[in-house]
């Protein structure tokens, strides 16, 4: 069954790891409340001998745990974001839309891969297509993260994860995704697909992400002229005139537009410009010949690249 529950102030409901597949149900898309509580007892009867290990985690990042000795794990080149709930669960309907909202944003500008499953129904509210079955992948990393069987449970590239909600005590949504927000653009800022720049002293001054992301150890300026310093990354016109440069300190100049990211798509460079792409050859970052900068993601200063 389920009970209602908050953990360090964490709103979850209790829910039984087993799930039953279609074919149990009759063809019922909805597993009802007394259906819970006798799975939820044949699972506990069935686990009292071999409970699976809980994660300890390393450290917080704002109410989620994370590990450092975690990989991220991607799909297709990308970070993956997890959210795991039922459709009887009032805590998961709280949070439902607008966590569907964020990741959709994200994964329409082809920065990450985002499934919400819902283990009742088993169905993947994020498509539009009804699913009937959550894959063994997506249900080990589940039991991984949270052997206990609550929901709602969040899980960002398999390195993050949230048991319950942050802010529904508050009923703040805007504060979950804020938190929602910062941490996706976290993930993707330290993807290893990146065209680094080094100082003479090999330490990272900047990083240009195939996921649209620039972290900076320095600041981003936009002004009329860009005058290198010794040992800088140029960018220069046809006429070899600089429009742009990264210095060795990480501060990076442009000479056109301004220092903001979140760009909608990079497709249209004015003339010939410095790309970054991603695996599928679309265009995330550039500088063109103008000193024009555009990224999908986001613009990071006095980062650690």
């Amino acid at each position: 069954g389920y009970e209602y529950q908050i953990v360090n102030n964490l709103h979850t409901d209790q829910f039984a790891t087993q799930t039953i597949t279609t074919s149990e149900k009759g063809g019922d898309s909805s597993i009802k409340e007394t259906q819970q509580q006798k799975t939820a007892n044949q699972n506990a009867a069935q686990n009292t001998t071999q409970q699976p290990t809980t994660l300890i985690p390393d450290g917080t990042d704002g109410t989620f745990q994370y590990r450092n000795d975690l990989n991220i794990c991607k799909q297709d080149g990308k970070p993956i974001i997890y959210l795991f709930s039922t459709s009887w669960c009032p805590h998961c309907q709280w949070i439902k839309d607008t966590f569907d909202k964020v990741v959709n944003e994200y994964v329409s500008q082809g920065k990450i891969v985002a499934y919400h499953w819902q283990l009742d129904t088993h169905d993947d509210t994020l498509t539009s297509a009804v699913e009937t079955q959550v894959p063994a992948e997506a249900l080990a990393v589940y039991n991984k993260f949270n052997p206990d069987g609550s929901i709602p449970t969040f899980v960002f590239g398999c390195k993050y994860w949230r048991i319950g909600n942050g802010y529904e005590s508050q009923n703040d949504l805007a504060a979950e995704e804020t938190e929602f927000r910062a941490l996706i653009d976290k993930i993707i800022a330290s993807d290893l697909h990146k065209f680094t720049i080094k100082n003479s002293s090999g330490t990272s001054v900047a990083s240009l992400s195939d996921l649209g992301a620039i972290v900076l150890s320095g600041i981003c300026t936009a002004q009329a002229t860009c005058t290198p310093p010794d040992n800088s990354f140029i960018v220069q016109n046809s006429s070899g005139e600089t429009v742009g440069y990264i210095d060795s300190s990480g501060n990076l100049c442009i000479e056109t537009g301004d220092c903001t990211g979140g760009s909608a798509n990079c497709n249209s460079p004015n003339g010939q410009a410095f790309l970054i792409q991603d695996s599928s050859g679309t265009t995330q970052i550039y500088i063109d010949q103008t000193g024009d900068l555009c990224l999908t993601g986001t613009l990071t200063q006095s980062g650690s690249p």
